[in-house]
């Protein structure tokens, strides 16, 4: 009876999960890397092949509470400002520079969510140049939503992206100032890319 219980409860997780993934439309890479775990071993978690780790359970638990962030209860957090040129510099969030020399107050829920200050006016006059956008390295980009991005020649990117349609190998960022052109870039040649979860002006406003 109770490894029937096991089995049931590793079948059951599996189920869940894998209608949560399909159900935000992310593919087993994106939703590892949002779990902190493989590919491989999500898949295997899908199947019933493997128990889900405590550390995956309650992972699994915090994120799908942080997906409603749009929504959901938010945590006020201070979180550190990048300049662009810093955001050019690193290749993934763990390479952010180690001391600190701004903060802003902002609501988020990436406990590592950092601030990149926007520069340049491919997307006036929604989002002028010194406007604030808090970037989520924890969570996947969405599509057709703000995200900041670094492309593999070290130039970064701050404009909605889009990644589903006729090429979804490809994504393609959208200005929304109608004198820049938008931007097709193939996924290998991104670097990093992170959703924004909001933008904001340097007084806070």
């Amino acid at each position: 009876m109770a490894y029937h219980l096991v089995l049931q409860t590793v079948h059951g997780f599996g189920q869940r999960l894998r209608a949560w993934r399909e159900g935000n439309r992310f593919d087993l890479d994106a939703a590892a890397r949002l779990l902190g775990v493989s590919g491989n071993y999500l898949y295997t978690i899908e199947r019933g092949v493997h128990a889900p780790s405590a550390p995956l359970l309650s992972r699994f638990e915090e994120v799908v509470r942080g997906l409603s962030f749009f929504t959901a209860p938010e945590i006020t957090r201070r979180v550190p400002i990048v300049s662009w040129v810093q955001a050019g510099r690193f290749t993934c969030y763990e390479e952010l520079p180690p001391a600190w020399q701004e903060w802003t107050d902002c609501l988020c829920p990436d406990p590592n969510a950092f601030a990149v200050r926007v520069v340049g006016e491919s997307m006036m006059p929604g989002y002028p140049p010194g406007n604030l956008a808090i970037c989520m390295p924890g969570f996947p980009p969405r599509n057709n939503k703000l995200a900041v991005a670094k492309i593999t020649d070290g130039s970064v990117t701050f404009k909605t992206v889009s990644f589903r349609g006729e090429h979804p190998e490809r994504f393609r960022f959208v200005p929304m100032n109608p004198q820049f052109d938008s931007m097709v870039v193939r996924r290998e040649d991104v670097v990093w890319i992170y959703p924004v979860h909001g933008v904001v002006s340097p007084c806070g406003g």
